[in-house]
């Protein structure tokens, strides 16, 4: 007779707030923290440009940041907001 398993409970992802990443990659550069953009890139290992990318979300009208952020850190299980996503909103309010 074949004993069964337990299952696994599955590993659910968590999706952190792209808004709260930003402020908190914003704040390094402002309290000195690193020095430039260039500086944090390195230090989190990642590219220049997906700094910029990402600190450009902090430029979305004040209504859609707050909303944003009132959806606290980590996001949600059922809402999934992605950087990319919120870059598309940006560019098309022409900033």
């Amino acid at each position: 007779m074949r004993r069964l398993r337990p299952s696994k409970p599955k590993h659910r992802k968590i999706y952190r707030n792209p808004i709260y990443i930003a402020t908190e990659w914003q704040e390094m550069i402002d309290n000195g923290e690193c020095e430039s953009r260039a500086d944090l890139s390195r230090k989190l290992g990642i590219s220049r440009a997906r700094v910029t990318q990402m600190l450009q979300l902090l430029e979305l009208d004040k209504t859609t940041l707050k909303e944003l952020s009132n959806l606290g850190d980590p996001l949600p299980s059922a809402i999934r907001i992605t950087e990319r996503k919120l870059r598309k909103i940006k560019n098309q309010s022409g900033k």
